[in-house]
């Protein structure tokens, strides 16, 4: 293959990048084959391997750089669909990526559903202590014991429910950006060796 052909498919799959990021890329490697001059253009290329190797590395490092530069639950998904892009395009065995990707959504489906229950007890909370906090007040012509241990029971359902909901938010920005971050770290070590 040709330095032309490969600098061109290299760029091809570089497409989903930001252009400044493309063109950081292209001139390293267009620069450095250079450097080894015509004669050793072909063993360097072979020794770094196909461009889709190449790309899925600039990739997987570019989703790396981007988690630790605004480590946002909404970027850390973004991480991890380029960094699973990037482990489909470079040329590795089928069987061994697709179990990798089954265990990575089993892993964010297992985060998705502890915090999907964790936020259903907090509105199951809130929702049965404000029921509660009303049958205490319907009970208050008949005892006032009762009614009053009624509207306590339901204040501390009410107050735990509402409590719980920081920890929903906090363990759901945590854990997504924890996703984001391992993906990228153990899924960029496979695509480098």
């Amino acid at each position: 293959m040709k330095k032309e052909e490969y600098l061109l498919q290299l760029r091809k799959k570089l497409v989903k990048l930001p252009p400044d990021d493309v063109n950081d890329a292209m001139e390293y490697y267009e620069e450095y084959l250079e450097e080894v001059g015509p004669e050793n253009e072909e063993t360097t290329m072979m020794a770094w391997g196909s461009p889709s190797r190449i790309a899925s590395q600039i990739m997987a490092q570019y989703a790396v750089k981007q988690m630790s530069i605004d480590p946002s639950a909404k970027k850390g998904l973004s991480t991890v669909w380029i960094v699973l892009l990037a482990v489909f395009a470079s040329p590795i065995a089928v069987p061994l990526a697709a179990a990798l990707v089954a265990v990575v959504l089993a892993l964010v489906v297992t985060i998705i559903a502890l915090i999907a229950s964790l936020g259903c007890v907090a509105v199951s909370f809130a929702g049965s202590g404000i029921v509660t906090i009303i049958a205490g007040f319907c009970l208050l012509t008949k005892s006032i014991q009762t009614a009053v241990f009624y509207i306590g029971v339901g204040l501390f359902l009410t107050g735990a429910g509402i409590a719980i909901m920081p920890c929903v938010v906090w363990l759901s920005k945590k854990g997504f950006n924890f996703i984001a971050i391992f993906c990228s770290k153990y899924l960029l070590r496979r695509i480098s060796k």
